[in-house]
């Protein structure tokens, strides 16, 4: 449970930089206009919905002597590190566009990177639980390790990396501490990716099969899909997950720009949000 649990950590932080800075970094420090910024990530989000489905219909149906799941875990953290520290390294000199371009290119390579990782880890825990009380337990137990961890990652971007200082009031305007965050995060990504796959690689002769499935194909996908979306109790968690969403994403997206810009605040204040 507990290797299972610190793979969460490895969406937390990438999803703290992703949906607390990105936006901030993009339009406030590196000035690409900001229709242009919210263009680019609602296009990588959009490329990353249909991603999902494929990944996941991919993995079901691999075949190793590692299972099913742990082969795509730990080959997901090498190109999640390269695309997660080019994201927040665009080079000096490029023009808007440039820069624009730059941001939709590797948005879509970081979360096509974590979902190689995220879809077959969330598959992974169901296999690995047996009946309903180990999943209930197992899960929970993963959702605690990530809030945790979406605490620490965001204490450390306001008061760690951001500090204000007499040049940069508020912190967040430091443009040379992005790449140390990026290169700080990844490591923290990978390593919960490793100790994870390592954590939990004695369940692989233990874990759940499914049912034989038809070989792979993109028609196999909507089949799938629609078979899931014929579910009345899964279109109803749909619904509430995607209004959910929209919530925690407007608030993530707007909390530094309504922190330092409407209240005042310094980074250090907003650290205590955590």
């Amino acid at each position: 449970m507990l290797a299972f649990g610190i793979g969460e950590a490895s969406g937390a932080f990438k999803n703290m930089a992703w949906g607390v800075l990105l936006l901030f970094y993009y339009q406030q420090v590196i000035g690409v206009e900001a229709a242009l910024v919210g263009l680019a990530i609602a296009i990588a989000v959009m490329i990353d919905a249909v991603t999902d489905p494929l990944i996941g219909t991919w993995s079901d149906r691999i075949r190793t002597r590692w299972g099913r799941r742990h082969p795509m875990l730990l080959a997901a953290s090498v190109p999640l590190a390269a695309t997660f520290i080019a994201l927040f390294n665009p080079p000096e000199g490029l023009s808007e566009l440039g820069n624009f371009l730059w941001l939709m290119v590797f948005g879509v390579l970081v979360r096509a990177s974590y979902t190689f990782y995220n879809i077959p880890h969330l598959a992974l825990g169901a296999e690995m639980a047996h009946d309903y009380d180990q999943r209930s337990t197992l899960f929970a137990y993963s959702a605690f390790i990530g809030a945790m961890s979406v605490a620490v990652s965001y204490g450390l971007i306001m008061r760690y990396y951001f500090p204000t200082t007499d040049d940069f009031d508020p912190g967040l305007l430091n443009a040379g501490r992005y790449p140390l965050l990026s290169l700080h995060f990844t490591v923290v990504m990978a390593l919960a990716i490793v100790l994870c796959v390592l954590g939990t690689a004695r369940e692989i002769p233990h874990l759940r099969e499914t049912q034989n499935r038809e070989r792979f194909g993109v028609l196999t996908v909507f089949k799938e899909m629609g078979a899931v979306l014929t579910n009345r109790s899964f279109r109803a968690l749909f619904a509430a997950i995607v209004l959910g969403s929209i919530v925690g994403g407007v608030e993530s997206a707007f909390t530094p720009f309504v922190g330092v810009h409407f209240w005042g605040f310094t980074t250090e204040d907003l650290s205590y949000l955590g």
